[in-house]
């Protein structure tokens, strides 16, 4: 706190600037009423400025009384002049604080003789942000400086009515006022909003209109108290600036036209009158008409016509309130005690506006006092009222109870017998479900299981793991999407009354178990109410099928085979023998020791390729019947043993090798049917990679990744046309027709890997030789 205090000397011999009287500050004590050291001008066309108004002189202003002064003024600016003299030993700062909070704007304007000025601003109109001294006060800073003679203005604009009256106080003595101030308006508020939320509760949990009503009205006296107070433009200043400065106005039309609704309600004026009913309805009619058409024509006459609005609106309730109860309309009479309170107030607080009461803290906040008292004693009636409709409604609900009580006793001993009978059925039907052989469920029209037998209880966990309970959604359980929507559309189907049969397969634990599904519609009396479902495990009879299948492919495939292979082995037999036959007769007539080695060595090729043909056969046989035998073998030994096999082919020495295996790789397969595979392919690339025309080699590769065998064996031979690649693998197919072959190397080939579960592919280009690639699973 200062070492000052604030002391206005009111009877001191005034120190005049002109004629004006000029305010004498001397020490600082306490607040003091500034209101007859005001004068004060009136701008009907709003054209003067600060500096037009100091210029002007005493004449041109009015005095204003100690008790303020009330202005009708909605269009014009009204100015201000304080002169005033600072005999405090330092420089000071106080507040000028206007009583009214409603004023829309008050700007201040300071200038001292030396020429300096200050220019201040506040007021309901303006944002709490932009104000001088923040809060929900129209508060002004005034600065002291010791021995100066100065002299400041105020420009007052509002569209309402206003009223001047205004203290110089102390900042920190109207710290404290303002704080023991906002603690009870605190306090008030927060009493409006329990009674609020008490309101909402009630009608969200009765939905009857009149809680409703009541809150909405308490809503509205918050935001129409909060005008006089200043908490409305401080808190809610999107309204004040929505509206232009209307926004008690608005509120006031609200608080009038909730006020006849609720009391519409409150006091069932359509149970005792009619005609009053439809009076209390045009009267609402009526000021939402006066409204738009103040909107309309001139708004800035809305307090004028809302004053005597206000004033019908009490003289109608208390006339309304008095009739209901004279008519002992229930809790009528809380109605009349909250508005007798209501009026009180509202007298004290339009007489202290009039000034025919003093202005003082009664008078200041008796539109608080008597809307809070108002508004308790309405919410304690209709707290009354909802207690005696409880009471009645269990004095109901008691009667209706025994009424139940009997009727129940009575239906108890039905319901016992027919319990019986039905647990008796129940226990028959289950023992039918669950010692049958097929699975069966039932799903209501909502996709939830009714019932279910062992067998599909225990195949479902098994499936997918799940316990099945009655009540369960049985499509949710379904963890596959695309078997979830399968199942969905034959409920929807079956629902539609479509029988139908399904075959289907599922993974049951580890085995893979087919079903025939039979559904049909559950309907009682005509109308469908669910589905049936019969699942027959027919796993067998689908694996007796298939395998019936496989083995007429496999007969029509070696049937195939066996017409190919008799053809062409007796045509590939008979042709060398012929050859051999042929080759004799002729050494036999022919007497020359050189033309005879000529006809031995025709004979020997025609030998060779008939042995070639022979082993092609044996290795075709050894694949089809021998069973796969893995064994560990070293894979490079394996590929030089097949090379040094094959070292006596014709065009084999002119051929480089180019062998990339490592040294000591040892693989576990099956060796046979890998020297099969190795041997053709290598034949195959002495064969042909001898015809080629510029690089001379077989180029071989092999590797393991990942437990697979990789072998590479490349030849720069004359390659295979792209239309016969596919053709290759074919029994007895040669690419080409000039080149010594049996045709069922890669044949054999590709059946050997078929055995190993590998497999081969070959990549080609005419005239630019061949690579064949297989793959076979080992193990190191």
């Amino acid at each position: 706190m200062r070492s000052y205090f604030l002391f206005v000397v009111a009877f001191i011999p005034a120190i005049l600037f002109g004629q004006g009287k000029t305010l004498s500050i001397r020490s600082l004590h306490k607040g003091q009423n500034i209101n007859s050291y005001l004068s004060y001008l009136i701008d009907e066309d709003r054209s003067l400025t600060h500096s037009d108004v100091l210029s002007l002189s005493d004449s041109a202003f009015k005095k204003i009384s100690e008790e303020g002064l009330r202005l009708p003024l909605t269009k014009a600016h009204v100015w201000l002049r304080l002169r005033y003299q600072s005999h405090l030993p330092r420089p000071e700062s106080v507040l000028i604080d206007f009583y009214d909070p409603s004023i829309h704007t008050i700007e201040l304007f300071q200038r001292w003789p030396n020429g300096g000025h200050k220019r201040s601003i506040t007021g309901a109109g303006i944002h709490p942000y932009e104000k001088d001294i923040r809060g929900n006060r129209n508060n002004l800073l005034l600065h002291l400086k010791p021995g100066v003679r100065s002299v400041c203005i105020f420009k007052i604009s509002s569209p309402n009515y206003m009223t001047v009256s205004a203290q110089l106080i102390d900042d920190n003595i109207a710290l404290e006022r303002n704080t023991t101030e906002r603690t009870a308006l605190g306090l008030y508020y927060g009493a409006l909003l329990m009674i609020f939320i008490y309101n909402l509760l009630l009608f969200i949990s009765s939905r009857l209109r009149i809680f409703l009503l009541s809150a909405i009205y308490v809503s509205l006296i918050a935001v129409f108290t909060g005008a006089a107070d200043g908490f409305t433009p401080q808190y809610l200043y999107f309204l004040v600036d929505w509206t232009n400065g209307y926004q008690d106005a608005f509120t006031a039309a609200l608080v009038n036209i909730l006020g006849l609704l609720f009391m519409l309600d409150f006091l069932q004026v359509s149970t005792w009158s009619m005609r009053y009913h439809k009076f209390l309805h045009w009267s609402v009619y009526t000021i939402i008409a006066i409204m738009v058409i103040l909107l309309i024509a001139d708004l800035q006459q809305a307090y004028f016509v809302l004053s005597l609005i206000g004033m019908a609106v009490l003289l109608i309730t208390i006339h309304c309130s008095l009739i209901a109860l004279k008519r002992k309309v229930p809790q009528a009479q809380y109605f009349v005690a909250a508005y007798a309170v209501y009026a009180i107030f509202i007298t004290i607080f339009i007489l202290s506006i009039q000034r025919v009461i003093p202005y003082g803290p009664i008078p200041k906040y008796s539109i608080h006092f008597g809307f809070i008292g108002c508004i308790i004693v309405l919410s304690y009636g209709l707290g009354m009222r909802v207690y005696k409709s409880f009471l009645t409604y269990m004095d109901r609900e008691k009667e209706k109870h025994e009424t139940i009580e009997k009727k129940n006793q009575e239906l108890e001993l039905k319901v016992t017998e027919r319990t019986r009978d039905i647990e008796k059925k129940e226990i028959n039907l289950r023992s039918i479900l669950d010692n049958s052989d097929n699975s069966i469920w039932l799903l209501d029209k909502n996709y939830f299981l009714i019932d279910f037998n062992l067998i599909f209880k225990e195949e479902w966990k098994l499936a997918y793991g799940i316990e099945l309970e009655v009540g369960m959604n049985l499509p949710e359980h379904i963890p596959d999407e695309a078997t979830r929507v399968l199942w969905e559309c034959r409920y929807s189907n079956a629902l539609k009354g479509e029988k139908a049969v399904y075959q289907d397969s599922y993974q049951v634990g580890h085995e893979n178990n087919y079903y025939e599904i039979h559904v049909y519609p559950i309907k009682d009396g005509g109308e469908i109410t669910g589905i049936s479902f019969f699942a027959k495990d027919i796993t067998k009879r689908t694996q007796a099928q298939k395998k019936l299948v496989e083995q007429n492919k496999v007969l029509k495939k070696v049937n195939r085979e066996l017409d190919s292979f008799v053809y062409s082995a007796s045509h590939d037999l008979k042709a060398p023998l012929a050859s051999v036959l042929g080759l004799i007769d002729l050494v036999k007539k022919e007497n020359e020791q050189e033309v005879r080695y000529q006809y031995y060595g025709m004979m020997q090729r025609s030998i060779a390729r008939l042995d070639q043909f022979i082993n092609d056969i044996i290795d075709y046989s050894r694949n089809a019947r021998m069973d796969i035998k893995p064994e560990e073998i070293d894979l490079r030994e394996v590929v030089c043993e097949i090379f040094e096999d094959l070292k006596y082919m014709q065009g084999v020495e002119d051929l480089e090798r180019e062998i990339e295996i490592v040294k000591g790789l040892r693989i576990k397969t099956d060796p046979i049917r890998l020297k099969i595979i190795a041997r053709n392919l290598l034949s195959n690339a002495i064969r042909y990679g001898r015809l080629g025309k510029g690089i001379k080699k077989i180029h071989v590769k092999a590797a393991v990744e990942n437990d697979v065998l990789k072998i590479v064996v490349k030849d720069h031979g004359q390659g295979i046309p792209k239309d016969r690649q596919e053709k290759i693998f074919e029994m007895f197919y040669r690419a080409d027709e000039n080149i010594s072959g049996s045709g069922l190397g890669l044949y054999i080939v590709k059946e050997t890997l078929n055995r190993l579960n590998g497999k081969i592919e070959v990549a080609s280009d005419y005239g630019m030789g061949a690579e064949f690639k297989v793959e076979i699973p080992v193990s190191k």
